[in-house]
């Protein structure tokens, strides 16, 4: 079901910065049980094309929803360290994706932020990009049409989730054959995204290690330092 936020910023933004009905307010659970909340946003044309029954049949929008993650490319937008998703120079970004790239846009408010649940944490926030991840892949979007977003803090959370994502599949496991091997890597293209854009990264790895952290506590890359040929790089 969708839920509107009632915080005032959440509020504010909806109404002044994205067309009325053309943004949802989700929440999303991750595998460690926390709710995070987070916008859907409609690419522009769908958004067009629809809108007429989202304003007159408000209880479809979940399955006009999965039509707009069958029919469209997806956006899963990553955001920086400060503030929320309904940041104004945030929203600036979901508009520039649904208008221009034709995009459909989910950005989660991580763990800790917003009216989100739990506290940050390194493994959590990995945990919060394939709980949003999942939720797109569970409504029908296909993975090959939804592209990975990462700003400032969010480059780290790509980097991070995809890299789970593609160890995952690497994971060998037992299948019996003719000739007797019984250890394959696993291939599931299902999992693989169109790819992953870094918008602000770090170009200096020590500078990178020395200052990425969430909320200004949780030193989120630290255990890249266990890797000396990173750390000098």
């Amino acid at each position: 079901m969708f839920q509107l936020s009632t915080h005032p910023s959440f509020l504010l933004n909806l109404t002044s910065h994205v067309t009325a009905f053309k943004a949802r307010n989700v929440y999303i659970h991750t595998a460690d049980n926390e709710t995070l909340g987070a916008w859907f946003i409609f690419a522009d044309p769908f958004y067009a094309a629809h809108k007429a029954d989202l304003f007159s049949n408000p209880s479809s929008s979940e399955e006009i929803l999965r039509s707009a993650l069958r029919t469209h490319p997806t956006i899963l937008f990553l955001h920086g360290n400060g503030g929320t998703r309904a940041l104004r120079s945030r929203v600036l970004h979901y508009q520039a994706f649904s208008a221009r790239l034709r995009a459909n846009v989910l950005v989660p408010d991580y763990r800790g932020f917003a009216e989100s649940t739990g506290t940050p944490s390194e493994a959590g926030l990995t945990l919060d990009a394939r709980a949003a991840w999942d939720w797109l892949l569970s409504r029908g979007a296909p993975p090959e049409s939804v592209l990975i977003v990462g700003n400032s803090l969010g480059t780290g959370v790509a980097v991070q989730f995809v890299s789970t994502l593609q160890a995952e599949q690497q994971q060998p496991r037992e299948e019996d054959n003719k000739e007797g091997d019984k250890h394959r890597v696993k291939e599931d293209s299902r999992e693989k995204p169109r790819g992953v854009v870094l918008l602000a990264p770090f170009s200096n790895i020590e500078t990178l290690l020395d200052t990425y952290y969430i909320l200004g506590l949780v030193p989120l890359l630290a255990p890249f330092r266990m890797f000396p040929s990173i750390a000098s790089e």
